[in-house]
């Protein structure tokens, strides 16, 4: 089980069970409440001027209630949950070990059925024994699988992480050129 500096390994062996796909659900409310409250934060200053010039000329009174409406965080940024393919198999490998292995997302490639002489190369999981599996190579038919995640599922923590900076330099920029901090 040889790894790399960046926790990578390969292991080669037969698979001995393969569990029936599986649907897991990512949850991106985090991302989309710092991406609401982001683009809340940087239409305050044109809200506050619409809202000033409405008080000033009556005519356009009618514009407080509109700027205003935005306020509510109206209006989703996309789905909140998001559903992930994932297919869990236990691989023994050439030392007679077994391995609890997941491959994460749509398959691409082939299928991975009970028995096949595979190649599997992926990390270890943070939490847990499983191995997180990048890449599945069948070792008679050459066929390569791999499980496709969409990008939203792929990124959602980066993103979220990037989304709540932006969040706090936005707020501490507005707040900063108000005089409040």
């Amino acid at each position: 089980m040889p790894a790399n500096l960046f926790g990578g390994l390969r292991l080669r062996g037969t698979i001995v069970v393969v569990d029936p796909e599986r649907d897991r659900t990512v949850s991106l409310a985090l991302s989309n409440a710092f991406a609401r409250g982001t683009v809340q934060l940087l239409l305050l200053p044109l809200r506050a001027f619409v809202f000033v010039i409405g008080m000033l000329i009556p005519p356009l009174r009618a514009l407080i209630g509109t700027s205003l409406i935005g306020m509510a965080g109206r209006g989703a940024l996309g789905g909140e949950q998001l559903i992930v393919r994932e297919t869990a198999f236990r691989l023994r490998d050439t030392a007679g070990d077994q391995h609890d292995c997941l491959l994460r997302g749509e398959l691409r490639g082939g299928a991975l059925r009970l028995g096949d002489q595979v190649d599997v190369r992926g990390s270890r999981a943070l939490r847990g024994r499983e191995i997180q599996v990048s890449q599945v190579t069948n070792i008679v038919t050459g066929t390569v699988t791999t499980g496709h995640l969409p990008a939203k599922a792929r990124h959602s923590a980066v993103v979220t992480v990037l989304q709540a900076v932006v969040f706090m330099v936005v707020a501490y920029t507005l707040l900063r050129s108000c005089g409040a901090i």
